[in-house]
């Protein structure tokens, strides 16, 4: 039995390992299995971190354990949550300061429960396709919840297209939180299609996943991740052919990419030359084609009222709970609630932690994030000039993480709330990717001394 994991029975690693399965199936869900106390939902993704958190950490406590603490931008992240604690007097509803603290505390707390529970690359390989191919399980919901409405079933989807086509958003509160959730794994299947890993390819099912996650993207209809989305594929697209016309080849998996492109842009020029009119069925949620209201209008105004809280208060913030009170107080409303900033909430989440925070905080959250948009370089350094192959290989598996995780954090610079459950457990993951291949690569250096 491996040494580092043999605190944790068979029995035990099954359950927690029953557990991590749980909260990578739930994370996007904000409709279903939610407890309500006092204003707040409580997602059930939420509660299992927390149970999670507390027998990993528990244990550690126990002294079953070594305990040290594998968090990336551990000084940065604690320095900017001192300042987010200092200024939750200033968050007008002191239970909503407090509970958003708490929220952040449940998250870095499985970030680092992960970290010391995984300790082996075999153990962290199983939870990272486990953790893939849950984004793909609940897309596939998605689908079969669009083909079911469309059969005539009730399944509770709220919004829809002028034609009265549904717009899918699975558990979610709207189809643009449903499209940030699966972009994610969108860009990491994407850009893995076109490496060499294999084995990797084949454990997460990389094909059948894009043809599962692009039909489901473009049914829950966000114009952000739609944009970005092409944006990657017409990128790619005339990369392949810049590479194809220096090397005079092309690959075959190249080739049947820029195939489906071509067919698909005459496809467009097809439709937009024949029937204009089911053409512009794609811009439906615009301002001219909608019958809701269009939310460009609403977001940009989220965006200065965030703004100008932030101007008021430049140096000493609200903390992340007291954003949205502070906007419902500038607008004017004298009785705050609970209930009531639900309706007052800001937009951007770098702009919200720029509020919340203050300035000097804010430069402590931006290095917190900066040490995980550098970590393939740290690890790339670490494995330089070695012949280490097999981490290398992980690395880029890594860098693909890390790349998705980019993506999903420039679509919420259009929305708000960065405690938001996807993005700190896929911060987790490349936390844990970060460690576990540091070690690896720290092993490889000793053996090979030796």
């Amino acid at each position: 039995m491996n040494v580092i994991t043999s605190p944790y029975a068979t029995k035990l690693r099954y359950v927690l390992d029953i557990l991590l399965l749980i909260i990578f199936i739930t994370a996007s869900f904000d409709t279903v299995l939610n407890i309500k106390i006092t204003g707040f939902s409580i997602r059930v993704c939420t509660l299992v971190m927390l149970i999670f958190s507390a027998i990993v950490l528990g244990l550690s406590l126990l002294k079953y354990q070594k305990t040290d603490i594998r968090f990336l931008g551990f000084g940065s992240f604690l320095i900017w949550f001192a300042f987010l604690f200092i200024f939750i007097p200033n968050s007008l509803l002191i239970t909503r300061g407090i509970g958003y603290m708490v929220w952040l505390c449940i998250f870095f707390s499985f970030i680092v429960a992960l970290s010391q529970y995984i300790r082996d690359v075999i153990h962290f390989q199983k939870i990272l396709i486990a953790y893939i191919n849950c984004f793909t399980l609940i897309g596939g919901l998605g689908l079969m919840q669009w083909a079911l409405t469309i059969a005539g079933l009730d399944m509770n989807i709220q919004y829809h297209f002028k034609s009265g086509i549904p717009r899918v958003h699975g558990f979610s509160y709207e189809p643009s939180y449903f499209s940030t959730y699966l972009f994610v794994p969108w860009v990491f299947q994407f850009f893995l299609y076109f490496s060499g890993h294999q084995e990797l390819k084949r454990k997460v099912f990389n094909r059948t996943a894009l043809l599962i996650l692009t039909p489901v993207i473009c049914l829950s209809f966000s114009r952000m991740v739609l944009l970005l989305m092409i944006i990657v594929l017409i990128v790619k697209m005339f990369s392949l052919i810049r590479a194809a016309l220096i090397k005079g080849k092309i690959l075959q998996r190249d080739l049947g990419f820029l195939k489906m492109m071509a067919a698909c842009f005459s496809g467009v020029l097809m439709i937009v030359a024949f029937n204009f009119k089911k053409f512009t069925t794609i811009f439906e949620g615009l301002p001219v084609f909608s019958r809701y209201s269009h939310s460009a209008t609403i977001r940009i105004g989220d965006f200065l009222n965030t703004w100008h809280v932030f101007i008021k208060s430049p140096l000493v913030g609200y903390s992340l709970g007291g954003v949205a009170p502070a906007i419902a107080r500038s607008k004017g409303y004298i009785h705050i609630s609970q209930d009531l900033v639900k309706n007052t909430e800001g937009m951007c989440i770098f702009l919200e932690v720029l509020a919340a925070s203050g300035i000097i905080g804010f430069i402590f959250f931006m290095a917190f994030m900066l040490k995980f948009i550098r970590s393939t370089k740290l690890l790339q350094r670490l494995t330089k000039g070695k012949s280490v192959s097999d981490i290398s290989s992980w690395i880029s598996v890594h860098h693909l993480l890390v790349t998705a995780w980019l993506f999903q954090l420039l679509l919420l610079c259009l929305n708000q709330n960065i405690l938001r459950n996807y993005v700190w457990i896929h911060m987790a993951i490349i936390n844990l990717s970060f460690f576990i291949l540091k070690k690896r690569a720290a092993d490889h250096a000793h053996s090979t001394a030796a």
